[in-house]
């Protein structure tokens, strides 16, 4: 069940027990008023008859205290011929016995339980002026309490009661109310189903309100987003070209290597050991960070990064240093910044890819799976970006020989699984390699000639850019002899 139907569920259900509760409350106060509209009702019919009873019997002339024969007779008529129920009118003595009574009255003794506030209520309603010696009360009977009228008899000890039972009344008021029960059950019903269809149409409206809102508001993100992470990306990358400025690498290098890490990731992604460790946000990822890999050249003297010839051991231990340079920068934005997984991957691209698979790598000697993952897929693209594109000390290598290289160096220099793999992408490595090569040409130009940086050229020497003669030498006899650098896995 979703939320916003088990939302409307609980609100209606809420609406019928208020409903309910508010209901039953107007039937109460329905009951209560009937109840007392009957009362009403019985009270000013028990004056009217009262009245006329006591009119009819005075004219008998009641002046003896015990009324003969023939006055009880005719006293009797007069009750019979008003037709009312049987013991709605009694005459009693001074001590409340009656001393005439209707057929089957079996009240020894009458006592009312009189109320002036009923009798200043309803003695205003009578006709016949003057009679305001009238009582109104209760009356206690064996079967229950009876609304009473007493009005005495004139030149009589006797008085005269006109009453009626109670339940009678309250069976009134009951008839009266008994449709009011199923007409509460038909609006609670009605009034629900409106309110809910009114409640549904309002939702349904606001919903599609906030949707409209929230989808706005989403698109704005993501474009906001969008910006944001191409902005990224161009300073990401202009960092990376700013850091390859000052290396004599090939034009198109960050692209291909970019390119190849990609290739490379989503072919691993289809392997039974990376399955679960490839996603396709990593493969993004390490297309977007792999351009990182050499910032950390920038700390590195330009007499040792540009060196056309061999480097010393302390200039090489010297260069090694743009891993650990590169790391400890990605590492100071991250405390900056907070954990970002863009930030960890570079950091591990760029502390790793010079790492080898038996361990003889820098610049913290790790060995085998000790190696991240994604800096073990950029080293094997890097070396061969390296071997198939013009250095300032060698020519391009054929792309043949460039993949005997990488193919001798799995297991040692590389991740045999990774290279079982990326050995069956060499023809989509030939094409980013062509693809990009006129680039590369139109970018790179180290003094080698220009038939020389085909993937045919065998390996030469490049030629001793000029040096200044020292004073008191001649000219014509060089300083320094060309030197050149042997092909090497590290780029």
């Amino acid at each position: 069940m979703s939320q916003r139907l088990r939302s409307i569920l609980l609100q209606v259900l809420v609406w019928m027990v208020c409903l309910t509760v508010g209901l039953e409350m107007q039937y109460q106060l329905l009951s209560s008023s009937l109840r007392e509209a009957a009362q009403d009702q019985a009270w000013t019919e028990l004056q009217f008859a009262a009245q006329r009873l006591h009119d009819q019997i005075e004219a008998l002339d009641l002046t003896s205290r015990q009324p003969g024969p023939s006055e009880y007779e005719r006293i009797r008529a007069i009750i019979e011929n008003n037709r009312f129920p049987q013991g709605m009118a009694t005459v009693v003595d001074r001590d409340g016995r009656p001393v005439l009574n209707q057929a089957g009255a079996t009240t020894e003794r009458f006592v009312l339980q009189s109320s002036p506030a009923l009798t200043r209520k309803y003695i205003a309603l009578s006709t016949v002026p003057g009679k305001t010696d009238f009582l109104c009360g209760t009356l206690e009977q064996p079967e229950g309490a009876h609304l009473a009228i007493a009005c005495p008899l004139t030149g009589s000890a006797y008085r005269l009661f006109l009453h009626r039972p109670m339940r009678e009344v309250e069976a009134e008021a009951a008839l009266l109310r008994r449709p009011f029960l199923p007409i509460s059950g038909v609006t609670l019903v009605w009034t629900t189903a409106l309110l809910s269809i009114a409640w549904y149409l309002l939702a349904a409206r606001q919903s599609e309100q906030l949707a409209s809102q929230r989808a706005r508001s989403t698109l704005h993100g993501l474009q906001r987003t969008q910006e944001l992470i191409r902005t990224r990306d161009a300073v990401v990358f202009a960092l990376a070209k700013l850091a390859g400025s000052r290396d004599h690498e090939t034009g198109g290098h960050l692209e291909r290597l970019s390119d190849y890490s990609i290739l490379l990731a989503k072919a691993l992604g289809e392997h039974p050991k990376f399955v679960h460790q490839i996603s396709p946000e990593l493969v993004r990822l390490i297309g977007e960070t792999s351009v990182l890999h050499d910032i950390g050249k920038v700390g590195i003297d330009d007499r040792i990064l540009r060196k056309p010839g061999k480097l010393t051991p302390d200039e090489r231990q010297q260069m090694n240093r743009h891993t650990v340079i590169a790391g400890n920068c990605l590492q100071d934005i991250e405390q900056r910044l907070g954990r970002s997984e863009f930030l960890a991957m570079a950091r591990e691209i760029a502390l790793g890819h010079h790492e080898h698979w038996d361990g003889t790598g820098y610049p913290s000697g790790l060995k085998g799976e000790e190696i991240p993952l994604a800096a073990r897929i950029v080293a094997v693209v890097d070396v061969y970006d390296a071997l198939s594109t013009p250095r300032i000390y060698r020519p391009a290598l054929p792309h043949e020989k460039c993949w005997a290289i990488i193919r001798e160096g799995a297991g040692r220099h590389f991740d045999p699984d990774i290279i079982e793999v990326c050995l069956k992408l060499e023809d989509k490595f030939r094409e980013i390699l062509q693809c990009n090569r006129h680039s590369a040409a139109s970018n790179f130009n180290p003094g080698l000639p220009a038939d020389e940086s085909s993937d045919n050229a065998p390996p030469s020497a490049a030629p001793e850019p000029a040096r200044s003669t020292p004073a008191g030498k001649n000219p014509a006899t060089p300083s320094v002899l060309r030197t050149t650098r042997k092909p090497s896995l590290t780029p």
